[in-house]
C-alpha cells in the first residue's frame, strides 16, 4: 500500500475554465442544476455561452408540480437561462419511462448539438439522479459503440454521431462529494447562486438545502489558492464510453496493482438462451453496460431459434465474446458446462436469457472477492414478475421485491435455495474443482451445484441487491414446473444425493430460521391489520385534507401573486438606485473637474496678466504690429514670411533633409490633387439613411483572420473565439498566407475538421500575398454579412462581437468600430500611442468587464481605426470598396487608410469605449527573427508612413488632436480601474 497515488492525482489543485459552449444540462428535478451547479451556470450567462437546461421529470413527489415549475423558472432567471423546458417524467420512475427519456434526449442533442453535456454524478444517492446520468450513458454507449444496433443507428443516424464526436460529458454533484477531476471558482457569481437557491422554498421547507450545498462548495475550495472561497466540482470525460472511464477512475484511489485495467482478472458470463431473442438481447446489453473493465461474455444457445445476429450487435463492447449454437438441445446443465468448458477467466458469473445485470454488478462482487480472499461472494437480487415480459413495448411490471437478504448458512442452503444464481461470483478452479454443474439434473441443477461449491468454502454476502431475475406472471419455464411430477422427481434426486448433509444439527439450524420468518409473518400480519384500521378512518380525515387544501392553495395563490409583487419592487428599487449611484458618482466627478478647471483658470488668469503687465510682451506686441503692417496675413507677403518662418522651425529641428521632404510632400500633394487638409474636413451626408439599425447580435459577422506564422498567438486566439463567439451564427474564416511553420496547415485542417457543427471556413493561398491582399480575398468571400478583421495574435474577451455590433450600429453612418487595446495606436488603453501592460491585478478578462461596467457609451469618433481589430459595416463597404492592397503591399497604413476613404465618403470611425481586446502586436513579424527580414519590415513602415502624409496631409495633426480630445473619457476611465 505504500504505492498509493497522492491526493494530487486524485483532486485538482488549479480551478479550470469553463468548457466550450452550447451546453445542454440535464437536471432531474426543478432544482438540481441551481444545488449542483448554480455557480458555473451564472458564470456562463456572464461569458455570453449559450446554456439549454432540461428538467426530466415533474418532482412530484417533493411538492407541487405547478410550484416546483414555477421556482424552476425563477431560478432560472435569476442564473441567466433563457432556453429551458420541461419533460415531465414521473417522479422516481425513470427506468420505467426509459423510451421515453431517450426520445426526449435524442431529439434535444440532434436540435441543440451541444459541445458540453452536463448529467448529475452517477455516484449520487438519489435514483433519479443515477437514472439520468446512467441512461444517458448507456445512449451514448450504444451510439458510439462498435455493436450499435441497426434499430439505433437509423434512430439516431450519423449525423448525431457526427456531430457529438467533439463534444465532452461533465458530471456535477449536488448533494454529495462524488469524483471529481475539475473545480470551478465560483466567488464572483457566489451571491447569484444564493440567490437562485432561496427561490427553491418548497424544498427548503423540508431539508437544509442552502446550507448543505453550499458547504460542499465551501469544501470544494479546500485545495484551490488562499483567495478561492467557493467552488463546484465536476467530473469530465470523453463522450465515448463515459462509464468505463468513471470505472476506472474510481479505481484510481486504489492501488496501482488494483486500478491498472491489464491488471483486472477476466470475468466469464456465461449465458445460457433458448427462443428468446428480445430477452436476451436486454440480458447482453446488461453485460455491455458493467463498469467492470475486463469481461468475456459467452453465450450458449442450447437448441433454439439462431441468434447469431444479435450477439453480433455487442462485438467490440467488451473484451472476447463468443457464441456457441448447440444443436440439438442438450439440456441447462450440459449447456452451462459447455460454457465453462470453454472460459478462460479467473473468475465466471452465470447469466440466464431473461435475466439482467445492474450496471456495477461485476465490479461490487469482484471488489468484494479480492477484499476478503474468498472464493465465492453472492449479492442480493431482485425478485421481478411482469406481464408480458418478453414484449417490451407492453410489459408490466407486477412487483418487485429484493428475493431473500439472507447472510450465509450451509444448513439453509441444504433445505432451500436462497440464492439466485445470476447473484453469485465464483472462482473458477473451484467449479472445475467439483466438475460443474450435474448433467443428470434438468431442474435444480443449480441448487446443486451450489450445494457441493459450498462444501469447498463458506460464501461472503453483500447485502445489496445488484442484480434481477424476472419472472413472467405466465409462460415462465420454471413456473410451469412448480408442483410437477417432473418437479418432485428432480427434487427427490437431489434429496438422495445429499442425504448424508441432512444431520440434526442441520435440521435444528433450519426450523430456527423458519421459525424467526413465521414470527416476522405474523408481525407483518399485525401492521397489516393496524394499517387497515387507520385506513378505514381515512375518509373523513380526507375530507378534512380537502377543506384545508383548498384553503391552501387559496392561501398560497395570494403568497405567489405577493411574491412576485415584491420581486417586481425590489428589481425598480435596484434599477433606482444604480441609477442614483450613476449620477451621485456624475455630480462628484462633475464636481472635481469644475474645482479643477477653476484652479486652473485662476492659474492661467494669474500667468496672463503676469506676461500682459510685463516689458517683453509690450515689446513682442510692438513687434507683431509691424509684422502685420509688413506682411498682412492674406497677402503674398505674409504668406512668404510665414513659409519663411516654418521653414526655420523645421531647419531648426530637423536639418536640411526635413526641409527637403516637407518640400517634397508639398508637391506630391498638388501633384496627387490633394490639398492639405483634414480628411473630416469633406465629410457630406452621402449614404446617410441608406442603413437601417439592428438591435446587437441580430446580423450575422464574417471574422476575417490573415495567418502568417506564430502558432502559439493563432492557438490562443482561436480558443479565444470559440469561447466566446457563437459560430452557429457568426462565420470565422481563416486564410494562411503561406507560412513557413509547416504546423500551422495541419492545425488548421485539424481545426475544421474537429468542429463539424460550426461555421469555420479555411482558405490557403498559393503564394504570399500580404496582409492587404490576404484581408481582400476574405472581403470577397464575404457578399452580404458585415465583416470584422482581427489579427491572429488577439485574444478575444466575453461578448465581444455583441458589443462591437451594438457600437456599429448605434448610428446610421458608422464605417468601422475599434475596441480598446493594450497595443492598438490611438485606441490604445490607458495610454495611447503606446504599448500598455495590464493595471495591476487585471487580467484581459476582468478588465473588458471592468470597463463594460464603467463605460458611458461614448463611442466617440476618431479619424482612423487599427486593423488589429476592426469591425466594417456592409454598407460601407459597398460604397467605399476594399482596403488598397497596391498602395500599401505588405501591410501598415491600410486600415488608416480605408478609414480616412470612409470619412470622405460620409462616414464616421468610432471607438467602443465599453470593449477591452489584448494585442500582442508584431507576431507575425517578429516570428521571423532575420536582422535584414526585420530591416526590410522596418523600412516598409516608413514608407507607408510618407505615403498616408503624402495622400492625406495633416495626418499627424488628427493624430494629435485625437488624443487631446479623448484624453478626458481616457482619464475618467482610468481614474475608476
Amino acid at each position: 500500500m505504500d504505492t498509493l497515488l497522492s491526493e494530487n492525482d486524485l483532486i485538482p489543485y488549479k480551478a479550470s475554465h469553463l468548457p466550450a459552449g452550447p451546453w445542454l444540462v440535464m437536471a432531474p428535478h426543478p432544482d438540481d442544476e441551481t444545488f449542483g451547479m448554480g455557480g458555473t451556470l451564472a458564470l456562463a450567462a456572464k461569458e455570453g455561452i449559450k446554456v439549454s437546461l432540461a428538467i426530466v421529470t415533474s418532482g412530484d413527489r417533493g411538492g407541487e408540480v405547478s410550484v416546483r415549475r414555477a421556482e424552476a423558472e425563477k431560478a432560472a432567471n435569476i442564473l441567466g437561462i433563457t432556453d429551458l423546458e420541461f419533460w415531465g417524467l414521473k417522479d422516481r420512475e425513470i427506468p420505467r419511462q426509459k423510451d421515453e427519456f431517450l426520445k426526449r434526449l435524442s431529439d434535444g442533442l440532434a436540435r441543440l448539438n451541444p459541445r458540453t453535456i452536463f448529467l448529475p454524478s452517477p455516484l449520487e444517492y438519489h435514483p433519479d439522479h443515477r437514472g439520468v446520468s446512467l441512461l444517458t450513458m448507456d445512449f451514448l454507449d450504444t451510439l458510439f459503440g462498435q455493436g450499435a444496433s441497426a434499430h439505433m443507428a437509423r434512430e439516431t443516424g450519423l449525423a448525431l454521431k457526427t456531430t457529438l464526436s467533439g463534444s465532452r460529458l461533465w458530471f456535477y454533484e449536488v448533494t454529495r462529494q462524488c469524483e471529481a477531476n475539475r473545480l470551478i471558482r465560483i466567488d464572483p457569481v457566489l451571491g447569484i447562486k444564493k440567490a437562485a437557491i432561496d427561490i427553491y422554498k418548497s424544498q427548503s421547507s423540508t431539508a437544509d438545502y442552502h446550507d448543505t450545498v453550499l458547504s460542499i462548495n465551501r469544501a470544494r475550495a479546500l485545495t484551490l489558492d488562499s483567495n478561492t472561497k467557493y467552488a463546484e466540482a465536476f467530473f469530465e470525460t470523453a463522450i465515448k464510453e463515459p462509464g468505463l472511464d468513471i470505472a476506472l477512475r474510481l479505481n484510481d484511489y486504489l492501488a496501482p496493482g488494483i486500478g491498472a485495467v491489464a491488471r483486472f482478472p477476466l470475468i466469464s458470463v456465461i449465458i445460457r438462451t433458448c427462443n428468446r431473442p428480445a430477452l436476451l438481447r436486454e440480458a447482453l446489453q446488461s453485460v455491455a453496460l458493467q463498469t467492470y473493465p475486463r469481461i468475456e461474455c459467452l453465450v450458449i444457445n442450447d437448441g433454439g431459434q439462431d441468434v447469431r445476429e444479435i450477439v453480433k450487435e455487442f462485438s467490440g463492447r467488451m473484451e472476447r465474446l463468443e457464441y456457441i449454437n448447440l444443436m440439438p438441445r442438450r439440456g441447462r446443465a450440459r449447456a452451462a458446462n459447455e460454457g465453462i468448458k470453454r472460459a478462460t477467466g479467473r473468475y465466471v458469473s452465470f447469466l440466464d436469457d431473461d435475466d439482467i445485470f445492474y450496471p456495477g454488478h461485476l465490479l461490487t462482487l469482484y471488489q468484494a472477492i479480492a477484499d476478503k480472499n474468498t472464493g465465492v461472494v453472492y449479492a442480493d437480487s431482485f425478485k421481478g414478475i411482469y406481464e408480458h415480459l418478453e414484449t417490451k413495448e407492453k410489459r408490466i411490471l407486477i412487483k418487485k421485491l429484493v428475493y431473500y437478504s439472507d447472510d450465509f448458512s450451509f444448513a439453509h442452503l441444504v433445505f432451500e435455495n436462497y440464492i439466485p444464481l445470476p447473484s453469485l461470483l465464483i472462482e473458477r478452479g473451484l467449479v472445475d474443482e467439483i466438475g460443474g454443474f450435474d448433467q443428470d439434473f434438468e431442474l435444480y441443477e443449480d441448487w446443486d451445484m451450489l450445494i457441493r461449491l459450498a462444501q469447498k468454502t463458506p460464501f461472503l454476502h453483500i447485502p445489496k441487491p445488484t442484480s434481477e431475475f424476472r419472472l413472467g406472471a405466465s409462460g415462465q419455464i420454471t413456473l410451469k414446473e412448480r408442483g410437477s411430477d417432473r418437479e418432485f422427481a428432480a427434487y427427490a434426486r437431489l434429496a438422495a444425493k445429499h442425504k448424508s448433509l441432512i444431520t440434526d444439527q442441520h435440521l435444528y439450524q433450519f426450523f430456527k430460521i423458519a421459525g424467526y420468518r413465521r414470527g416476522e409473518i405474523l408481525r407483518l400480519r399485525e401492521l397489516l391489520d393496524a394499517a387497515n384500521d387507520k385506513i378505514a378512518g381515512m375518509p373523513e380525515l380526507l375530507s378534512a385534507a380537502e377543506r384545508l387544501r383548498g384553503l391552501l392553495d387559496r392561501e398560497k395563490a395570494k403568497s405567489a401573486g405577493l411574491e412576485e409583487e415584491k420581486t417586481a419592487i425590489l428589481a425598480r428599487l435596484n434599477l433606482v438606485e444604480q441609477a442614483n449611484k450613476g449620477l451621485k458618482d456624475s455630480v462628484e466627478a462633475l464636481r472635481k473637474s469644475n474645482n479643477e478647471l477653476f484652479l486652473e483658470k485662476t492659474a492661467l488668469q494669474s500667468t496672463l496678466s503676469e506676461i500682459t503687465n510685463s516689458a517683453g510682451w509690450a515689446l513682442l506686441s510692438s513687434y507683431r504690429g509691424m509684422i502685420d503692417r509688413l506682411a498682412p496675413p492674406h497677402s503674398r507677403r505674409g504668406r512668404w514670411y510665414f513659409l519663411a518662418r516654418s521653414a526655420l522651425v523645421v531647419f531648426k529641428n530637423e536639418g536640411m533633409s526635413g526641409v527637403k521632404n516637407r518640400i517634397a510632400y508639398r508637391w506630391r500633394a498638388r501633384l496627387a490633387n490633394r490639398k492639405p487638409a483634414s480628411p473630416l474636413d469633406n465629410i457630406s451626408a452621402r449614404g446617410a439613411g441608406a442603413c437601417t439599425l439592428f438591435p446587437p447580435g441580430e446580423r450575422p459577422v464574417d471574422i476575417i483572420i490573415p495567418v502568417f506564422n506564430a502558432m502559439d498567438d493563432l492557438k490562443n486566439c482561436v480558443e479565444s473565439i470559440l469561447r466566446h463567439t457563437d459560430l452557429s451564427l457568426h462565420r470565422m474564416v481563416l486564410i494562411d498566407d503561406c507560412s513557413t511553420d509547416e504546423e500551422i496547415r495541419s492545425y488548421l485542417k485539424g481545426l475544421r475538421a474537429s468542429n463539424h457543427a460550426l461555421d469555420i471556413k479555411v482558405v490557403f493561398n498559393n503564394q504570399n500575398l500580404g496582409f492587404p491582399a490576404t484581408v481582400n480575398k476574405g472581403l470577397r468571400l464575404s457578399s452580404t454579412r458585415d465583416c470584422l478583421i482581427l489579427n491572429s495574435d488577439t485574444i478575444v474577451t466575453a461578448n465581444w462581437l455583441n458589443k462591437l455590433q451594438r457600437a456599429a450600429y448605434a448610428r446610421p453612418l458608422v464605417a468601422t468600430v475599434t475596441p480598446f487595446s493594450n497595443h492598438a495606436y490611438i485606441c490604445a488603453f490607458p495610454k495611447p500611442l503606446k504599448y500598455n501592460f495590464l493595471p495591476p491585478g487585471y487580467s484581459m478578462d476582468t478588465l473588458n468587464r471592468r470597463l463594460e461596467e464603467l463605460s458611458l457609451l461614448y463611442y466617440p469618433v476618431i479619424p482612423f481605426g487599427s486593423g488589429f481589430c476592426l469591425y466594417i459595416r456592409r454598407h460601407a463597404l459597398e460604397t467605399i470598396g476594399l482596403l488598397d492592397e497596391k498602395l500599401f503591399r505588405k501591410g501598415y497604413g491600410e486600415d488608416a487608410d480605408f478609414c480616412f476613404r470612409a470619412a470622405r465618403a460620409g462616414f464616421l470611425n468610432i471607438l467602443d469605449d465599453s470593449t477591452f481586446i489584448f494585442h500582442k502586436g508584431g507576431a507575425s513579424f517578429e516570428s521571423n527573427k532575420d536582422p535584414e527580414a526585420l530591416a526590410r519590415k522596418n523600412a516598409q513602415i516608413q514608407e507607408n508612413l510618407q505615403r498616408l502624409n503624402a495622400r492625406y496631409p495633416g495626418y499627424e495633426r488628427l493624430i494629435k488632436a485625437n488624443v487631446e480630445e479623448l484624453e478626458f473619457l481616457r482619464n475618467y476611465l482610468a481614474s475608476l480601474i
